[in-house]
């Protein structure tokens, strides 16, 4: 059990504590040192490994030793690159997980496979002969897309969701950059907000090692300042005046047609205010009651809404009921996908979780059905458990998977048909079909010439006659008969050139950047336009594909033309025009009066803006929960709601003071504040200066002797004891921990 303490403490008898010779307190020091929870020795390791990679009870259990050693005390090559990552016996947590992750990308072994795939896929990182099967089959790459589109707009800032897919070996990693930016490793949506025009570079690999080549997407962000005063409108399906057995699951909805909804709260029976996220259970036998409410992302906030309803207590002792859809002594074609359903009886207390076993392994909790392709007898193992705590005796299916062999190769067809004719050219699209193991590659030939991969519609402009080859494989091998469809094409003169079009016009200006659009087209009855190319500045010619941004300050000539499928060039076009890079004519610097503080506390806060800039305005925004407090300004309107403070006046500076104050209950870290200044245009510069307040528990320490600016011997002693005992102090969330025992030490040290 945690324990927590007052701010206050009875302080011993300094003199006594100064005549003690110091020499002891470095001894107590490293004695405290030595014995930190968290400290590895040896035999600590293995269950440490099977902790961070999960892999407690699998082949490569740790607890065997093997993972480091070939035989005790030889280290094996894994165990050798974990030693030069500086990880031994003496490691603490941070520096073992450090180490780990260090050499995750090392092939230890030399056996092709990266430490952490070989992890993952349950064989030794340090044996070369144990790794998994390369799959040398899968040569095409997968295919990211991207929810933000082409040349859109949004207001503010915009969610992006990646998305991809491989049709081999399964995607490895999805990566992006935002605006040239750092490369990034995608795990879920992330939001873009800077405003003016932004692209995203994404793409992904496979476990085949195939590496996607990199899309990008243009995309402009729009500051808008539309004002929102209406709060949120949030719903309950708990109606007033109801009742339900034993238990009710609440569902809260929250809509906005403004600024969006940022956050949904409620209570129960007036009790602690919580954050909703997901539906939640109450299951509190008599009068109950709810109140729940909503903000925006503005600062409105909904008036609260109270629901009563009643739970009425009655006796559950039934357990649930669990079904598959697999059958006991059913047979399947190479796999079988399970689905588990669970019920409960009416009344009763509702379903809490269904577990499954395959082939009497590892325990599982069921969330979503799920495969099984052991070849042979299989069994499922399965059972379910109530909100009551009855737990289902388990239920038992046998089921066989039987290996079919697929010989059947796949059907490809085409669009071009046996003896037709085309006028200059034709455009072929294939198309392949397997009912068996699916088609792996579909490939072709033109005039007898080399094999292609088939990946889109192609063309084909070679005049007179001509012939297609073209035929498919599928995943296990089976190659289809080529097939081969004669057809001719017959050259009509066009001597005429393409026209191409700019949307940039001659002698235009733009403000910071422009997005160029070019657009060819072909004489009626000609050829067709084959490429559309353009050139910046005369430099190096480029293929045009798709709408481009310029953003070079300064004078611009764009050259551009197009070819048609006859060879005709167009003669070269070329626009000048001029970009220039607009500022507001204002800078701001942040100053944080108290950069480190405790929960609850307060610091004070002035940003100073310098310029000449009029119908100026101000957006502080600060940490998520943080309490702002206006205090001296010279403002000509403040807005509480959103932190904003306007001038109509073009004074040249401009000076704000408010207090910043943090949650009561704040987690121990380090806390940004934002701020953009903005003028009349929508310029957007970024405040500078102080951007951090550190919520910091070694604060709490030097503040309780006579010296709160530094360590003084005392507080030494108390973190000791607090790190010892695992004491929280008085406003945290959690007790010390090893690295700040440690910086507690160093500034000791140095005081």
């Amino acid at each position: 059990m945690k324990q927590k303490y007052r701010r206050g403490i009875d302080m011993v008898d300094k003199n006594v504590c100064q005549r003690k010779n110091m020499g002891l307190w470095l001894l107590i020091a490293l004695a405290v040192f030595l014995a930190v929870p968290g400290t590895l020795a040896a035999g600590n390791f293995p269950p440490f490994f099977n902790q961070y990679y999960d892999t407690s009870g699998s082949r490569i259990d740790a607890s065997s030793c093997i993972i480091c050693h070939e035989a005790a005390p030889q280290l094996n090559d894994y165990g050798k690159d974990l030693n030069r990552a500086g990880v031994n016996k003496n490691s603490n947590d941070s520096e073992v997980v450090q180490g780990l992750i260090s050499i995750e990308s090392n092939d230890s072994d030399g056996d092709g496979f990266s430490n952490i795939d070989e992890i993952n896929a349950r064989f030794f990182p340090g044996n070369a002969s144990d790794h998994p099967e390369s799959d040398e089959s899968d040569t095409i790459p997968p295919v990211t897309t991207s929810d933000v589109t082409e040349g859109s707009s949004y207001n503010n800032s915009v969610t992006v969701t990646l998305n991809a897919t491989d049709n081999g070996s399964g995607i490895d990693e999805t990566f992006y950059a935002v605006n040239g930016g750092t490369v990034a490793t995608y795990s879920e949506p992330f939001v873009v907000d800077t405003v003016g025009q932004d692209n995203l570079t994404f793409w992904s690999t496979d476990l085949a090692g195939n590496v996607e080549p990199q899309n990008m997407v243009n995309f402009t962000i729009v500051s808008s300042t539309i004002e929102d005063t209406i709060p949120p409108v949030t719903t309950s399906d708990v109606t007033e005046g109801s009742s339900y057995n034993n238990n009710v699951t609440v569902t809260l909805s929250a809509t906005d047609d403004g600024s969006g909804v940022n956050e949904t709260f409620y209570m129960v029976n007036g009790g602690p205010t919580e954050t909703y996220s997901a539906p939640f259970v109450v299951d509190t036998a008599g009068q109950d009651n709810l109140t729940f409410w909503s903000t925006d992302k503005a600062g409105n906030v909904e008036p609260q809404h109270m629901v009563n309803f009643t739970i009425v207590t009655m006796e559950d002792t039934i357990p649930p009921v669990t079904t598959s859809d697999v059958t006991e002594g059913s047979s399947y074609n190479n796999t079988v996908t399970v689905t588990l359903n669970a019920t409960d009886n009416p009344g009763g207390s509702g379903v809490n979780k269904t577990y499954y076993m395959v082939n009497g392994g590892k325990k599982k909790k069921y969330s979503e059905p799920f495969i099984v392709d052991t070849i042979g007898q299989d069994n499922i193992t399965y059972w379910s458990t109530d909100l009551a705590g009855n737990v289902e005796p388990q239920n038992m299916v046998n089921f066989t998977i039987v290996p079919i062999e697929d010989v059947i190769p796949p059907v490809t067809t085409s669009d071009v048909t046996e003896g037709s004719s085309y006028n200059n050219s034709v455009t072929i699209t294939l198309n392949a079909t397997d009912d068996g193991s699916g088609v792996n590659g579909t490939f072709y030939m033109v005039n007898g010439g080399p094999s292609e991969t088939y990946s889109a519609p192609f063309v084909v402009n070679i005049a007179g006659q001509d012939n297609l080859t073209y035929w498919s494989t599928d995943k296990v091998g089976n190659v289809e008969p080529q097939n081969m469809v004669n057809f001719t094409i017959i050259p009509t003169e066009d001597t005429i050139p393409p026209v191409t079009t700019s949307d940039v016009t001659e002698g235009s200006s733009y403000v910071n950047s422009v997005t160029v659009t070019l657009n060819a087209t072909d004489n009626p009855g000609g050829s067709g336009v084959n490429k559309t190319y353009y050139m910046l500045d005369g430099g190096k010619k480029k293929t045009y594909s798709k709408p481009f941004i310029i953003d070079t300050i300064g004078s611009v000539d764009l050259t551009y033309w197009s070819t048609d499928n006859a060879g005709n060039i167009e003669s070269q076009n070329m626009v000048n025009f001029t970009i220039v890079k607009e500022q507001v004519n204002a800078t701001a610097k942040r100053n944080i009066g108290t950069k480190s503080i405790l929960p609850g506390e307060s610091t004070n806060i002035t940003v100073s803006i310098a310029g000449n800039a009029n119908a100026l305005a101000l957006h502080e925004i600060p940490p998520k929960g943080w309490i702002v407090t206006r205090e001296n300004d010279n403002a000509d309107v403040f807005k509480n709601k959103t932190i904003e403070w306007v001038w109509r006046n073009k004074e040249a500076n401009k000076t704000v003071t408010y207090t910043l104050t943090a949650p009561e209950n704040i987690s121990v870290g380090t806390y940004k504040i934002k701020g953009t200044i903005v003028d009349s245009k929508g310029t957007v510069v970024n405040v500078e200066g102080d951007e951090s307040v550190k919520i910091d528990i070694l604060e709490f320490y030097r503040r309780l002797g006579d010296d709160p600016a530094i360590v003084e011997t005392m507080d030494l002693l108390r973190a000791f004891d607090d790190f010892r005992n695992n004491v929280v102090p008085d406003g945290f969330d959690r007790p010390l921990n090893a690295e700040e025992v440690i910086e507690l030490i160093d500034e000791w040290r140095n005081s």
